[in-house]
């Protein structure tokens, strides 16, 4: 009957610590939520200031201002220097880099692409300023900026991204000139290649009501770590916690089981 006991314990306890994915360094996600992590520790920069390096990558901006309330959380997570919750994050591919045509060192696609974004604002009505805005950036390998910029997109949910759109277009051509005005253009106006575009039906005063809803539901914890081995990383408490606590029963079972004679 012991011993019957002891193989089922053992059975349970190696269901228990067998139960995990293999971790993947190469994989997809993986990959992503390492270029992230290391994005968040570049220097941020005044979007005043022009972007130092030359190259292709990602970048995130961040806003820091008071003049326009409904971005009021985002300015306070970013506070005291902190930079940690993006309203836009993008990639600048090197020249050619969509064609899949080879490019030369020293390409400034992250310099010119932030230098749209400071005269999209600069050109934005009086509820948005430059010096309200810093961002951070990284130059890398272009093979891998699309995933970087994936998992960027699928971790933070920036709102100039997936809620208010069109800040990152660029000027329509004349097959555009019919759509629908952006979320965005709509929201702070001022560009010149808004008026190409036909109203929206949403009011502003309608997409600020939105926006404050949605930022009052977001979820601005950003976990230690963005990296993690599945069913190993994520809940290793619970794992060691089942192992012990049977480890523990067949413990009691055994002191209270009659000792062999001398």
């Amino acid at each position: 009957m012991s011993t019957g006991k002891k193989a089922g314990g053992r059975g349970s306890e190696r269901a228990v610590i067998s139960n995990v994915i293999p971790f993947n360094p190469l994989e997809k996600k993986v990959l992503g939520a390492s270029i992230a992590e290391v994005l968040l520790t570049t220097r941020a920069y005044p979007l005043a200031s022009p972007f130092p390096l030359r190259g292709a990558g990602v970048y995130a901006i961040y806003y820091v201002g008071t003049q326009f309330a409904p971005y009021a959380l985002l300015a306070q997570k970013n506070s005291n220097g902190r930079f940690v919750w993006p309203i836009y994050v993008g990639q600048a591919l090197p020249s050619g880099g969509r064609r899949g045509v080879s490019t030369v060192d020293g390409d400034p696609a992250l310099r010119q692409r932030i230098g749209k974004h400071r005269r999209s604002i600069e050109a934005a009505s009086a509820n948005l300023s430059v010096g309200d805005f810093h961002y951070r950036a990284l130059v890398m390998d272009d093979a891998f900026i699309r995933l970087a910029e994936t998992s960027l997109l699928a971790l933070f949910k920036p709102i100039w991204n997936n809620y208010i759109d069109g800040f990152g277009n660029n000027a329509p051509g004349v097959e555009r000139g019919t759509s629908m005005r952006s979320r965005w253009d709509t929201l702070h106006g001022g560009r010149a290649q808004a008026t190409a575009h036909a109203d929206r039906e949403e009011t502003r005063d309608q997409l600020i009501a939105e926006i404050t809803q949605e930022l009052a539901t977001t979820n601005f914890d950003i976990p230690d770590t963005l990296i993690n081995a599945v069913g190993q990383s994520t809940q290793p408490e619970a794992i060691y916690a089942e192992v012990a606590a049977r480890t523990s029963s067949r413990s009691e079972t055994s002191d209270e089981s009659p000792g062999r004679p001398a």
